[in-house]
């Protein structure tokens, strides 16, 4: 199975897909859109393009944290692993509202 499609199966460790590919590449490459948009260094048919990546990569996000808030090893902080699946969960909804936002706000604010 693929890298891609082993978390989009769910089979994969809850804190590698949340922390290392939903926190930190999910605002590496929002905050490059972001900058690359507001500073119009790029045409609004790129940036539309690059919008779309980023909800496809968001949707691969969701699905995959959502599958894998399971696979908790442990009880880490000494937190119920329940309670860590639930947070996943609720903060990657969270990150699907707030992309919808990012995205509405850069393609007003690049068409002005």
């Amino acid at each position: 199975m693929t890298f891609v499609g082993s978390y989009w199966s769910g089979n994969g460790p809850l804190w590698k897909i949340f922390w290392v590919y939903g926190v930190a590449a999910s605002f590496a490459i929002a905050a490059a859109i972001a900058v690359l948009g507001l500073l119009n260094w790029i045409s609004i048919p790129v940036l539309i393009v690059l919008l779309v990546f980023l909800a496809l990569y968001t949707v691969w996000i969701l699905v995959s944290v959502w599958r894998c808030a399971e696979n908790i090893s442990g009880r880490p902080f000494g937190v119920d692993p329940q309670v860590w699946s639930w947070f996943a969960r609720w903060l990657t909804i969270g990150w699907a509202i707030n992309l919808v936002g990012l995205s509405l706000l850069l393609v007003f604010m690049s068409a002005q």
